[in-house]
């Protein structure tokens, strides 16, 4: 909310740098409750570097190639967080655990640094708040590397500089049906998501998988989502559309409810798992730049904002369901039999919100 008040560089810029900050401070945390205060910061931080960068991403990418761009952006996100489980791993064994805080506090502490220096706003934000030429020339400026655009020259007001930003925005008309359907899609993806990854490790132990193939697993998952993101991110724009991205949502029901099935092979789980990983994480990377298309830019990054909100809540939502579910003993292929039911819902979300806009046409 505060990007789209003050701009997309600064948010970007101050929410990299708390998160940076944060690590250090967690580094030399001395207590549970420390920890705890240090970490939900350093969530903060993470969250809202994220989700803003969507939106600067989004508002500099060309429309026809708007997805990969914004989806090549993302998946650094999962392949980052497989580095860094390795990474850590390493660290911690020879340095103990504040080492990993350390190198995650200097890193990206240094990165805000950088950027604070080369980052551009975003141009869109300049002139759909009114912004002084001269500010959206040196941006242009900036962006291209070279001074071709002058402050004289008039930039075309593609927006409204007094409409409301904030929560209120995206739940007033016409906004209030897409937010409500973008929020089942990301929550219900990542419920998906969350309970994949988190309960793979049994389903590994009930098909007595050996550790290194095991691990594997988890690699293929990563890899294969990464693999799924590009390329459903490419139909995308070929398309125009959003849809490739249902049907790939309605295709990862099918996958996961196959790991469950596939458990008493190793060959047979490691391709179901690939395949969940494919159109799970695919779908993941590919609704961001789907929500950033539903609002205009006075309320860009608070629609992206909340939807990674609800995106969270979905998680938090998946490890407590599958809880429950080992806790009453149910067996492996009704587990994600079950673990899959609700991703069709996800599904005909996304598709009734990709008719709303193909009619409504909001501003890009």
């Amino acid at each position: 909310m505060l990007a789209d008040r003050k701009g997309r560089r600064g948010a970007v810029v101050g929410a990299t740098a708390l998160f940076g900050i944060a690590s250090l401070a967690t580094a030399l945390a001395t207590n549970v409750t420390t920890l705890m205060i240090c970490r939900f910061i350093t969530g903060v931080g993470l969250a809202g570097a994220l989700g803003n960068s969507i939106s600067l991403v989004v508002e500099y990418s060309p429309k026809r190639i708007r997805a990969s761009v914004v989806s090549a952006m993302f998946c650094a996100f999962p392949l980052g967080g497989a580095f860094g489980g390795m990474i850590s791993a390493k660290m911690i064994q020879a340095w103990g655990w504040p080492s990993v805080f350390w190198l995650g506090g200097v890193l990206p502490t240094a990165l805000a640094t950088l950027l604070a220096m080369v980052l551009p706003e975003s141009t869109k934000f300049l002139v759909a708040t009114g912004a002084d030429h001269r500010s959206i020339a040196a941006a242009l400026n900036r962006f291209s590397k070279a001074k071709v655009f002058q402050a004289g020259k008039v930039v075309p007001k593609t927006e409204d500089a007094t409409r409301r930003t904030g929560l209120r925005e995206i739940l007033s008309e016409p906004y209030a049906f897409m937010t409500v359907s973008v929020w089942i899609a990301f929550g219900i993806n990542q419920l998906a998501l969350t309970f994949t990854i988190s309960w793979m490790p049994l389903v590994m132990r009930a098909a007595r998988i050996p550790l290194d193939d095991a691990i594997s697993a988890s690699v293929l998952f990563i890899l294969f989502g990464i693999i799924g993101a590009m390329l459903i991110a490419r139909l995308s724009d070929r398309k125009q559309s959003g849809r490739p991205v249902v049907i790939a949502y309605l295709l990862s029901a099918v996958a996961v409810s196959c790991i469950g099935y596939a458990a008493s092979t190793n060959w047979l789980l490691l391709a179901a798992v690939s395949a969940a990983g494919f159109f799970l994480v695919g779908v993941a990377v590919n609704l961001n730049p789907i929500a950033a298309s539903v609002y205009p830019t006075n309320v860009r990054s608070t629609g992206v904002g909340w939807s990674l909100g609800v995106k969270s809540v979905g998680g938090v939502v998946g490890a407590l369901a599958g809880s429950l579910l080992i806790s009453s003993h149910v067996g492996l292929s009704y587990l994600y039999l079950i673990a899959a039911a609700p991703i069709t819902l996800g599904a005909a979300s996304l598709f009734r919100l990709l008719l709303t806009l193909e009619r409504s046409r909001p501003p890009q």
